[in-house]
């Protein structure tokens, strides 16, 4: 990670052999969503905050609870 410009970027390396690019897409987003909650409320205990995304939440709630 590197700021500048009160902007972050980086990159991710990771092994192609353990993962394949869907599931890093996906650990990017919920990193994601992570950052979002920690600036939303950054006093909220880490055990707390969100993960998923709206997308993999609504999945679970609907299409995988299907009695």
């Amino acid at each position: 990670m590197v700021e500048a410009g009160g902007q972050l970027s980086g990159a991710f390396t990771y092994s192609t052999d353990l993962f394949d690019a869907s599931r890093i897409e996906r650990m990017i987003g919920h990193l994601g969503v992570l950052l979002e909650g920690i600036l939303k409320d950054p006093d909220t205990r880490v055990s707390e905050l969100p993960l998923l995304t709206e997308e993999e939440r609504q999945l679970m709630l609907t299409q995988w609870n299907e009695p």
